[in-house]
Protein backbone atom coordinates (compact mmCIF):
# COMPACT_ATOMS: atom_id res chain seq x y z
CA UNK A 1 0.00 0.00 0.00
CA UNK A 2 1.45 3.18 -1.10
CA UNK A 3 1.97 5.73 1.98
CA UNK A 4 -0.59 8.56 1.95
CA UNK A 5 1.49 11.93 1.62
CA UNK A 6 0.29 15.81 2.86
CA UNK A 7 1.02 19.18 2.14
CA UNK A 8 1.56 21.80 4.51
CA UNK A 9 3.43 25.22 3.72
CA UNK A 10 4.61 23.47 0.92
CA UNK A 11 6.90 20.63 2.16
CA UNK A 12 5.14 17.11 1.85
CA UNK A 13 5.22 15.23 4.90
CA UNK A 14 4.64 11.21 4.04
CA UNK A 15 1.84 9.23 6.75
CA UNK A 16 3.08 5.82 8.03
CA UNK A 17 1.23 4.28 10.72
CA UNK A 18 3.37 1.54 13.15
CA UNK A 19 3.71 0.78 16.92
CA UNK A 20 5.70 4.35 17.44
CA UNK A 21 3.12 6.05 16.20
CA UNK A 22 0.43 3.94 18.52
CA UNK A 23 2.77 5.21 21.21
CA UNK A 24 2.75 9.05 20.43
CA UNK A 25 -1.25 8.75 20.33
CA UNK A 26 -1.29 6.98 23.48
CA UNK A 27 0.63 10.23 25.29
CA UNK A 28 -0.92 12.92 23.73
CA UNK A 29 -4.52 11.49 25.08
CA UNK A 30 -2.09 10.49 28.31
CA UNK A 31 -3.55 6.84 27.42
CA UNK A 32 -1.82 3.69 29.27
CA UNK A 33 -2.85 1.00 27.66
CA UNK A 34 -3.80 -0.33 23.75
CA UNK A 35 -7.34 -1.48 25.13
CA UNK A 36 -7.87 2.25 26.42
CA UNK A 37 -6.49 3.75 22.85
CA UNK A 38 -8.63 1.18 20.99
CA UNK A 39 -11.67 2.72 22.52
CA UNK A 40 -10.62 6.19 22.15
CA UNK A 41 -10.55 5.03 18.42
CA UNK A 42 -13.96 3.82 18.65
CA UNK A 43 -15.69 7.30 18.50
CA UNK A 44 -14.49 7.66 15.16
CA UNK A 45 -17.53 5.02 14.24
CA UNK A 46 -20.09 6.90 14.36
CA UNK A 47 -18.22 10.15 13.03
CA UNK A 48 -20.88 10.52 10.54
CA UNK A 49 -20.79 13.73 7.95
CA UNK A 50 -20.83 15.99 11.02
CA UNK A 51 -18.11 15.16 13.11
CA UNK A 52 -17.64 16.99 16.57
CA UNK A 53 -14.78 19.34 17.46
CA UNK A 54 -13.68 16.30 19.84
CA UNK A 55 -13.21 14.19 16.88
CA UNK A 56 -12.05 15.87 14.69
CA UNK A 57 -9.04 16.99 17.00
CA UNK A 58 -8.51 13.22 17.51
CA UNK A 59 -8.25 12.70 14.04
CA UNK A 60 -5.86 15.61 13.77
CA UNK A 61 -3.85 13.88 16.17
CA UNK A 62 -3.67 9.90 14.50
CA UNK A 63 -2.65 12.32 11.19
CA UNK A 64 0.18 14.10 13.45
CA UNK A 65 1.22 10.59 15.00
CA UNK A 66 2.01 9.33 11.20
CA UNK A 67 4.21 11.83 10.10
CA UNK A 68 7.57 10.59 9.41
CA UNK A 69 9.03 13.98 9.11
CA UNK A 70 9.69 16.84 11.60
CA UNK A 71 6.84 18.42 12.25
CA UNK A 72 7.42 22.48 13.28
CA UNK A 73 4.23 23.15 12.20
CA UNK A 74 1.09 24.00 14.08
CA UNK A 75 -1.42 20.81 14.43
CA UNK A 76 -3.76 22.85 13.70
CA UNK A 77 -2.91 23.03 10.18
CA UNK A 78 -2.97 19.05 9.42
CA UNK A 79 -6.79 19.05 9.66
CA UNK A 80 -6.76 21.93 7.31
CA UNK A 81 -5.37 19.82 4.95
CA UNK A 82 -7.38 16.76 5.12
CA UNK A 83 -10.52 17.72 6.29
CA UNK A 84 -12.05 18.61 3.22
CA UNK A 85 -10.55 16.02 1.00
CA UNK A 86 -12.31 13.16 1.82
CA UNK A 87 -10.39 11.05 -0.78
CA UNK A 88 -7.04 11.47 1.19
CA UNK A 89 -8.29 11.16 4.62
CA UNK A 90 -10.13 7.84 3.42
CA UNK A 91 -6.43 6.49 2.25
CA UNK A 92 -4.89 7.78 5.67
CA UNK A 93 -7.75 6.28 7.96
CA UNK A 94 -6.88 2.75 5.50
CA UNK A 95 -3.46 3.25 6.68
CA UNK A 96 -4.27 3.68 10.17
CA UNK A 97 -6.59 0.82 10.46
CA UNK A 98 -3.84 -1.19 8.65
CA UNK A 99 -1.41 -0.42 11.55
CA UNK A 100 -3.43 -2.38 14.48
CA UNK A 101 -2.84 -6.42 14.49
CA UNK A 102 -4.86 -8.11 12.29
CA UNK A 103 -6.68 -11.50 13.67
CA UNK A 104 -4.96 -13.90 12.09
CA UNK A 105 -7.88 -16.48 9.76
CA UNK A 106 -7.48 -19.94 11.15
CA UNK A 107 -7.67 -23.14 9.11
CA UNK A 108 -10.38 -25.24 10.16
CA UNK A 109 -9.22 -28.57 11.27
CA UNK A 110 -8.63 -31.28 9.26
CA UNK A 111 -10.70 -33.93 9.48
CA UNK A 112 -8.40 -37.22 10.61
CA UNK A 113 -9.04 -40.71 8.66
CA UNK A 114 -8.60 -42.88 11.56
CA UNK A 115 -6.61 -45.86 10.96
CA UNK A 116 -8.82 -49.26 10.37
CA UNK A 117 -7.86 -52.11 12.71
CA UNK A 118 -7.13 -54.77 10.15
CA UNK A 119 -9.15 -58.59 11.98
Amino acid sequence: MRKPVIEINGKKYTIAFNYGSHRTLSKIWNIKTFGELIKRLSKFSDMGEDPTFEQIDDLRDVVFSGIQEEFDEDTDLIINEVIYDTVKMAKIMEAFAASFPQEKKSNPAKPTNPKKSKK
